[in-house]
C-alpha cells in the first residue's frame, strides 16, 4: 500500500451550539477493518469536540443491521438509547436506525481516559 489511499472517513458535526451537542459520523472500507483504524479515528475526533469544543453530548447513528458500526459505537463508549423503528427509506425499504450517545464526563471517565492519554508523549515532562 502507498499509503495514499483514502480508507474511511470521520466527522463531527455540530448540532446545537447552544446545547453544545454534536453528532458522530464515520464510514470505512470493509477491507481495512479489525485493525482499530476506525476506533483512533473516531477516538481522536470526539477527543478534540469534548476538549478544544467543550462538547456536552455527542451521538452516533446507524442502520440496525450495521453491527459493525453498533460495535464501533459501543467500544467507543456510546450507550444505546433508541431504535427508531421503520423510521426512514433505505434501498427502497423502511429500516430502523440505531441511536447512541455519550457524554462528555462519561468519555473522560472510561477506562483509559482520553486516547492521547494512553499514547506515549514523544517529550517527555521537564516538571
Amino acid at each position: 500500500m502507498d499509503g495514499s489511499r483514502v480508507i474511511g472517513a470521520v466527522e463531527l458535526v455540530w448540532r446545537s451550539r447552544a446545547d453544545r451537542t454534536a453528532e458522530l459520523g464515520y464510514v470505512f472500507h470493509p477491507d481495512h477493518g479489525g485493525r482499530g483504524l476506525a476506533t483512533e479515528a473516531a477516538g481522536a475526533a470526539l477527543d478534540w469536540g469534548f476538549g478544544e469544543f467543550g462538547l456536552h453530548r455527542v451521538t452516533v447513528r446507524c442502520h440496525a443491521g450495521n453491527e459493525a458500526s453498533a460495535r464501533l459505537a459501543t467500544r467507543l463508549g456510546f450507550r444505546q438509547e433508541a431504535r427508531h423503528v421503520r423510521s426512514y427509506r433505505f434501498r427502497g425499504e423502511w429500516a430502523d436506525q440505531l441511536v447512541f450517545a455519550v457524554l462528555a464526563e462519561e468519555w473522560r471517565a472510561r477506562p483509559g481516559g482520553s486516547l492521547d492519554s494512553r499514547r506515549a508523549s514523544p517529550h517527555p515532562s521537564t516538571g
